[in-house]
């Protein structure tokens, strides 16, 4: 009896020592497919229209001096694990003043930024931003399309995501029309009526 129990015993140690190890290559197994993913869409629109666009090109619109736009950003968790502590930071792009936006705002850097503090499978958050363009360079921009890019990153210690939205902008020279035109107009023919009285003297001698 005191035999069998022995093997019993033995067979049941053996048993449980093979069995510990499967159990945990089992849980690391479990652990990589955890799937950590964040995307970002950045998306932009001209303030009189009602569609985003992912970026939007000079045949369709060229903004100009104090034309207004949107920026939208939509974050989203497509993993399969809880995201926390997530950065959203958007670097906006040159000769843009935000007006309305979410967050912090660094003019040093450009940046806006705030945090997610957790974002859950397959969950979204929208964050905005609206502003005008300003400060165009009148000289070299003079009837010139520069493509200027906006881009927006979102990131913890698990994930990543970056995107750009891009538009053109241009510097209009104004031609001088209306009241500067009459202006002009009228110095120039004073100056022109002054300079025949003054030949008309010299020419009469009084």
């Amino acid at each position: 009896m005191k035999t069998i129990l022995s093997t019993v015993l033995i067979a049941s140690l053996w048993g449980a020592l093979c069995l510990f190890p499967k159990i945990s290559q089992a849980q690391y197994y479990s652990q990589g497919n955890n799937n950590f993913n964040v995307t970002i869409d950045k998306k932009i629109r001209p303030i009189t229209d009602v569609n985003y666009y992912d970026n939007i090109p000079a045949s369709q619109k060229v903004f100009i001096e104090k034309d207004q736009m949107d920026f939208e950003l939509i974050v989203e968790n497509t993993g399969n694990q809880n995201l926390t502590n997530l950065t959203v930071k958007d670097t906006l792009p040159k000769y843009f003043t935000p007006q309305l936006y979410f967050g912090t705002f660094d003019k040093e850097t450009a940046i806006i930024q705030t945090q997610i503090d957790s974002l859950g499978v397959g969950e979204s958050k929208v964050f905005n931003i609206r502003g005008i363009v300003s400060n165009l360079p009148a000289s070299d921009w003079a009837k010139q399309l520069v493509k200027l890019t906006n881009r927006a990153d979102v990131y913890n210690n698990n994930a990543s995501d970056t995107d750009y939205a891009s538009y053109f902008a241009e510097k209009r020279v104004n031609p001088v029309t209306g009241a500067d035109s009459l202006v002009l107009g009228s110095l120039v023919s004073l100056t022109m009526l002054t300079t025949a009285f003054g030949l008309r003297k010299l020419a009469r001698g009084y």
